[in-house]
């Protein structure tokens, strides 16, 4: 019997193949056992994470947080941070408050800041915020700043300075961003004892309208409206800081 070239090809692809798992089963050691790679790997019992710090036990912080209730009108919130061993969760309770997405999104940017801060790794931790306040809606991320210096104190077991309030965004390289009502918000803040408000860079200065009226001789005086500086400090009758970065917030609520 003649065989073409392509019977030929295809009997020594068969062989080659059979030939293969053969050589694999006589030569791999009786001892070597495959196992599967997990997808994740549990940084709780490893040693190759030496740079990350590992929580032990259930952390907590407390921080008084200035607000805008629905009056239009600076209030006082209570937050509680509490970070235990887990699986990289965010939860955000607010007890009979609506809860709008940005600020559920800088409780989110708030715990990733306070990993990069302090080294830690939440993927190996559940994070719960507990808000309280007397407002009907909670929203804004003018609370991030606060959100994140929390966590960072609660990772680090340290108790916040309960004197010293802030507002200021965060954002994910760590500065602290813009807030809108700061006023508003140093005056409640003062109300609830604090001695020290810590606001974004550029907001310690608020601007009061001011007419200023020329007269041209024969002509109507001339009328425009003027925006004079006023130092917040002079206005509330509190101390006000300004805070870059991070490092600027922790100092600051350092003891």
């Amino acid at each position: 019997m003649k065989f073409s070239n392509n019977q030929i090809f295809a009997f020594f692809v068969i062989f080659g193949f059979f030939a293969g798992i053969f050589f694999a089963l006589e030569f791999v050691p009786p001892n070597v056992k495959i196992v599967e790679v997990p997808k994740y790997i549990d940084i709780v019992n490893t040693q190759a994470y030496t740079g990350v710090k590992i929580l032990s036990g259930d952390r907590r912080a407390m921080i008084l947080l200035p607000a805008i209730n629905e009056n239009d009108t600076g209030v006082t919130a209570y937050l509680t941070v509490s970070v235990v061993p887990g699986s990289g969760k965010v939860l955000v309770a607010i007890d009979n408050i609506l809860s709008h997405s940005d600020t559920q999104e800088s409780a989110r940017t708030a715990a990733y800041v306070a990993s990069k801060y302090t080294g830690y790794n939440m993927s190996a931790l559940d994070v719960m915020y507990d808000i309280v306040a007397d407002a009907s809606i909670l929203q804004g991320p003018s609370a991030g700043a606060a959100l994140t210096v929390a966590t960072i104190f609660a990772l680090e077991n340290k108790t916040l300075r309960d004197d010293v309030m802030i507002t200021g965004t965060i954002n994910h390289d760590m500065t602290v961003g813009p807030a809108g009502r700061v006023e508003a918000k140093a005056i409640a803040s003062k109300a609830s004892g604090a001695v020290k408000f810590l606001v974004p860079v550029g907001e310690s200065v608020k601007y009061e309208e001011v007419e200023f009226c020329a007269d041209y001789g024969i002509f109507t005086d001339y009328c425009n409206v003027e925006y004079v500086p006023v130092r917040l400090i002079d206005s509330v009758g509190m101390d006000i800081v300004e805070v870059y970065t991070m490092e600027d917030v922790v100092r600051e609520f350092t003891r």
